[in-house]
């Protein structure tokens, strides 16, 4: 018996219907499989993880406070991790305010404790010297190791050539020190040396 033409053509267009059905199923599955195994694997470190690597790596981390005020969201005394920069400061102050002149601050600077902040507005007249917002060697006296080169180092007792060496070795290699003794982890600086110069350096 002939079968029909319309026959056949209806029971292939379901017959594609149904593989079609069974390719879009199968693609779902595996993409909502990926998607979950992308979202089991992406895990953002929280903040004290990495705080307690930090304290694990180089030991209790120094808190210092600051003082920011001026154009700022929410002026005030904030405590901070030694080493931290204005604009973390800046950040935990709510931010600038809209008529903030933050190109008259250096945003990248290293604060220090007791540190005061003055954040000025557009056009407002501030001294310089109110500002405090320099390196640490403009509003210190201190030598910064961080900063400083092998001729400033050896300004520091003790410090000659060769250890004024190790030390810019030592920080390009495993980048700024966190604190003043850390210094101690660079070749030729022990416990001597180290209070011999420890009033006389910063970070």
């Amino acid at each position: 018996m002939k079968i029909p033409k319309e026959y056949i053509f209806a029971i292939a267009a379901v017959a594609c219907v149904i593989v079609a059905g069974l390719f879009y199923t199968s693609d779902s599955r595996r993409s909502s499989q990926v998607y979950e195994m992308m979202a089991a694997t992406v895990i953002e470190p929280s903040e004290p993880e990495s705080r307690e690597f930090m304290e694990y790596e180089n030991g209790p981390i120094e808190q210092i406070k600051v003082y920011i005020a001026g154009a700022v969201l929410n002026p005030g005394v904030y405590e901070l991790d030694a080493g931290s920069r204005v604009q973390d400061v800046l950040r935990l102050a709510g931010g600038p305010t809209y008529d903030a002149d933050l190109l008259r601050i250096n945003l990248a600077a290293r604060i220090q404790d007791e540190q005061q902040i003055i954040v000025p507005k557009e056009g407002e007249i501030i001294d310089n010297v109110l500002l405090q917002v320099q390196n640490s060697e403009s509003s210190d006296s201190r030598i910064n190791i961080n900063t400083a080169d092998e001729a400033k180092l050896m300004e520091l007792p003790g410090i000659g050539p060769v250890t004024a060496g190790n030390i810019v070795a030592h920080r390009n290699e495993h980048g700024d020190f966190n604190s003043i003794e850390e210094i101690q982890n660079v070749t030729r600086i022990g416990p001597q040396t180290f209070a011999n110069i420890k009033d006389l350096i910063t970070v």
